[in-house]
């Protein structure tokens, strides 16, 4: 069991304030924000060798250097009319397209307007990584642009200033103590950095392609960095940013939709798109839709485009399962798309109620998994061609309070000695072995095993290992949990009307699975008031079932696909239904349940 090695890098983070980083990936780098430290960005340039910086933001291409005007007047005679002329240079970067400050200005005395033949020739040192230069002259006050020059020297023979066109303006608006950005995201090429302590409802555009540069002209250009502040009836501290089609913005007490065709500095729309205000867990997007938690009730909903509202709507998915969330908090939202296509809820009590979500099919469904500990936190990432999720699961060890980073095996395995159904758990593969070792982080637990495909129970970590029976050389040991599904009572329409209430018997159940083996089946029944179904003193006649009777006497004894039928012993309850328990590591994928219903 060779052990990982965990890779550690300072930060300025405090453990109270992890909960709400902002945060934003753009290939190897991310980007980092929190109401009470400056921007970051961790970037990482190899396995071992990441640098989390401080960002400055504005142009990174040098201003010119060296600039100075000569003259040539040829015409100073009775008509000439001089007067200042004022330059400034910029340089533009070859690769980025993103232009420097201004240089310092020069001005000289000429006359270009009347004297044919008098030019102004304005010079400067080269700039690395420039591909060409800018030129701006000033008029009445205000600098606007006379031309471009691909080396070091321009000659200006009274060309029209463009007004329109303005060197660039430094602005740094995060300079203040209470002007730190909490939330940053992706639109259209800018990043978008939102809700300050000063100004809660601000969001600050960078410049397109230019995620780091906030500068502006004067006026606009259409590239240039935007300002803006929602305004609702209410100061609306913006929670969140979801770039969709639109870029969703979630606060407080409303939602807004912010476009343009294309957005820029002189062509923004805001909509507001809703008065359900979001809480501070993050959103998760499912192609172009997401799901959010709602600031009030706790809710999940999701937001996605309506054309019939001609807006940005959604649904409270948690209408049909509010009892997974009543008197409780959410504290992190988590989408893994393929193969499960499941969304995790990590809720404030360790538990994790999950949604499986099929829109297409328009199929969903609530369940709700627990472990021996507390889940805190979860995270999403892409490994090997499937969405692989981690949690943050806090357990007792030998009376310490122990965190771990655990990910959730593949549901994808060669052979069921590859598949791995246990907490906290490690893998052995080598050489047939009794004695498996690594085990110190279950260090006195009571562990389960599949060895070779053969489920071993009740083994006592000591001394960080574990004994099997039998030599193996294929073992995942860990926390063993249980796997329950219980149907709801069938909405069934008799001659006499609904037969809800009423005395019933389920008698037969099929089950359709793939790539299963190892699970019980019985006839559900009322518990008694307070009591949980998590034992046979609740649930009544666990069996295995079998397979057709023509193969065999129908035992199964490995993984199977196709169909599985349970007789179960009648009982009459008034809220018939098939329970179904798998207490083994071993893979189980139902699909459906057929049962058969009786008057008794």
């Amino acid at each position: 069991m060779p052990a990982a090695r965990i890779y550690t890098l300072p930060t300025p983070y405090t453990e109270d304030q992890l909960f709400d980083l902002g945060f934003e990936q753009s290939a190897d780098v991310m980007y980092l924000t929190h109401v009470d430290h400056p921007p970051r960005k961790l970037s990482r340039y190899d396995h071992a060798s990441w640098i989390l910086s401080v960002i400055d933001f504005g142009a990174t291409t040098a201003i010119p250097q060296g600039v100075s005007i000569s003259r040539e007047a040829t015409n100073t005679g009775e008509n000439y009319r001089g007067r200042p002329f004022t330059y400034v240079v910029t340089a533009v970067n070859g690769d980025t397209g993103q232009e420097s400050l201004q240089s310092a200005s020069v001005t000289i005395e000429n006359d270009l307007e009347l004297s044919a033949g008098n030019i102004n020739i304005v010079e400067w040192d080269a700039v690395t990584g420039a591909s060409r230069y800018n030129i701006y002259r000033s008029e009445n006050g205000v600098f606007g642009f006379i031309g471009a020059a691909t080396d070091t020297t321009f000659t200006d023979r009274n060309y029209i200033p463009d007004l329109s066109l303005s060197p660039p303006e430094n602005r740094e608006p995060f300079n203040g103590a209470y002007d730190k950005p909490a939330r940053v995201s992706f639109f259209q090429q800018r990043t978008v950095w939102a809700r300050t302590k000063n100004k809660p409802n601000g969001m600050y555009f960078s410049q397109s392609g230019d995620f780091e540069n906030l500068n502006v002209s004067q006026p606009l250009r259409a590239t240039d960095a935007v300002t803006m502040n929602l305004v609702a009836r209410q100061v609306n501290a913006i929670q969140h940013l979801v770039p969709l089609s639109k870029l969703i913005v979630l606060t407080s007490d409303n939602i807004f939709a912010i476009s343009g065709e294309p957005f820029t500095a002189t062509n923004v729309e805001i909509e507001p798109s809703g008065m359900r205000g979001s809480s501070r867990v993050r959103p998760a997007i499912v192609d172009n839709m997401a799901f959010f938690n709602t600031a009030l009730g706790g809710a999940i909903r999701t937001l996605n485009y309506s054309f019939q509202d001609d807006g940005y709507t959604g649904n409270d998915i948690t209408v049909f399962a509010p009892h997974l969330f009543r008197g409780l908090t959410v504290n992190a939202l988590s989408w893994a798309d393929y193969p499960t296509q499941t969304l995790w809820v990590v809720r404030s009590d360790g538990k994790v109620p999950a949604l499986t979500w099929q829109r297409e099919q328009d199929v969903w469904g609530w369940s709700l998994c627990q472990t021996d500990g507390v889940v805190e936190d979860a995270c999403t990432v892409t490994e090997n061609g499937e969405s692989v999720t981690y949690f943050v699961v806090r357990r007792t060890v030998q009376a310490q309070q122990v965190r771990f980073i655990e990910r959730i095996a593949s549901p994808t395995w060669a052979s069921v000695a590859d598949a791995v159904h246990l907490d906290c758990s490690r893998s052995y593969s080598g050489t047939p072995a009794t004695v498996i070792r690594g085990m110190e982080h279950l260090e006195g637990r009571t562990v389960n095993a599949l060895a070779d495909g053969i489920p071993r129970l009740g083994l006592v970590v000591s001394g960080g290992k574990i004994t099997l029976p039998q030599a193996a050389s294929k073992v995942h040991v860990g926390l063993p949990y249980e796997a329950w599904i219980r149907t709801l009572p069938p909405p069934i329409q008799g001659r006499d009307g609904s037969q809800k209430g009423k005395s019933q018997q389920v008698t037969k159940a099929v089950l359709s699975v793939i790539d299963t083996w190892g699970l019980e089946v019985g006839p559900g029944r009322n518990p008694a008031p307070g009591a949980q179904e998590t034992s046979d003193g609740e649930c009544h006649g666990f069996r295995p079932p079998k397979l057709d009777t023509n193969i065999g006497n129908g035992a199964v004894t490995g993984p199977v696909t196709g169909d599985l039928h349970v007789t179960l012993g009648g009982t009459d309850w008034r809220s018939a239904s098939v329970v179904v328990r798998q207490k083994m590591p071993l893979p189980m994928i139902l699909t459906g349940i057929s049962y058969d219903l009786t008057a008794p």
